[in-house]
């Protein structure tokens, strides 16, 4: 079992488990609990509380939560460098996912 700290949807956390063959400890903190400033505290997190105070971090994380659930940061009608070049073509999820998590 593996803690990754990212935030992720359940569809691209189902794909990373499969591309790397590792279950990951998942943990999804409700709007409610996001809206009051609390986050699920994660692995790698301690470490940086000397520098960035767990109360201030958490609530850092918790507003980008509420944000994220708001639509804050929907890109709805924006431009994308997609549009402006077409001939590029991104990579997909599970291209990028094959390329830096494949196991030899």
């Amino acid at each position: 079992m593996v803690d990754i700290p990212i935030l992720a949807s359940p569809t691209q956390t189902d794909k990373s488990q499969k591309m790397t063959g590792t279950k990951f400890n998942v943990a999804y903190d409700s709007l409610e609990k996001l809206q009051k400033g609390e986050t699920t505290e994660l692995p790698g997190q301690a470490v940086l509380y000397p520098y960035f105070p767990k109360e201030a971090m958490h609530g850092m994380l918790a507003s980008f939560g509420v944000w994220f659930d708001k639509g804050l940061f929907d890109f709805a009608g924006a431009k994308f460098l997609n549009e402006t070049f077409p001939d590029i073509k991104p990579l997909k999820m599970k291209e990028m996912l094959e390329k830096a998590w494949k196991k030899a």
